[in-house]
């Protein structure tokens, strides 16, 4: 990282593909996203597909505008089993109309941002919806420990989420979610100011897209 004086395209992978495995790797160090899933011939409006993305060591990938990992503009796919650690804006980033994806069974330490982030990207119309986000493990976020922003649909279950500074779980401007059988422990632990932080929060993004937060499900949470 320290070696190259740009980000651009200094990924550790980076996929416009359909039917990729990407298994056992170790990534580390990268200016930019250590794993990038993208959309195919960007700006074509055409899913990566089908990806499956197992038992990956992902480690100090990224700054404020990088993740150790992001998905954008992918479909039906998985990712499971890995360990991230160290990101320098979210562990996990699904975003841009990313949707019927599987994000679980994985350990997401230490990111500087949210451990795994649900939206819209740069417009409210590409909201990432119909994702399952489940038995993952995240340790120590620097803000939230699962965040959804104008993302529905989605279901967020089994997750352990644990001294996170800001919300445990927020849901902001996002609709029709269902939070369910989560453990979530010693979060909320920085100073709010004016805006305290919960466990599990609720609110709206009204300032800037006047959309509220309705009709989720939130239910046998610890």
């Amino acid at each position: 990282k320290a070696n190259n004086s740009t980000v651009t395209n200094k990924h550790g992978v980076y996929s416009e593909a359909n039917y990729l495995t990407l298994k056992n790797l170790y990534v580390h160090d990268c200016p930019a996203y250590g794993i990038n899933l993208h959309e195919i011939n960007s700006g074509s409006g055409t899913y990566s597909e089908y990806l499956l993305i197992m038992n990956n060591l992902v480690v100090d990938c990224g700054n404020s505008f990088y993740d150790n990992f992001v998905l954008d503009f992918v479909r039906y796919s998985t990712v499971s089993g890995n360990l991230n650690k160290g990101s320098g804006r979210h562990g996990i980033n699904i975003t841009t109309k990313s949707r019927y994806n599987t994000i679980n069974n994985n350990v997401i330490v230490s990111a500087a941002i949210n451990g795994i982030t649900l939206q819209s990207g740069s417009t409210l119309t590409n909201q990432s919806e119909q994702n399952v986000i489940a038995n993952n493990y995240v340790i120590s976020a620097g803000n939230e420990g699962i965040y959804l922003r104008d993302s529905d649909f989605n279901t967020i279950t089994g997750n352990n989420i644990v001294t996170c500074a800001h919300h445990g779980i927020r849901i902001r401007s996002s609709s029709y979610n269902s939070v369910t059988g989560n453990t979530l422990k010693g979060n909320a632990t920085a100073a709010g100011g004016g805006n305290n932080y919960q466990e599990i929060g609720i609110d709206d993004d009204f300032a800037t897209y006047s959309v509220y937060s309705t009709y989720n499900s939130i239910s046998d949470n610890t």
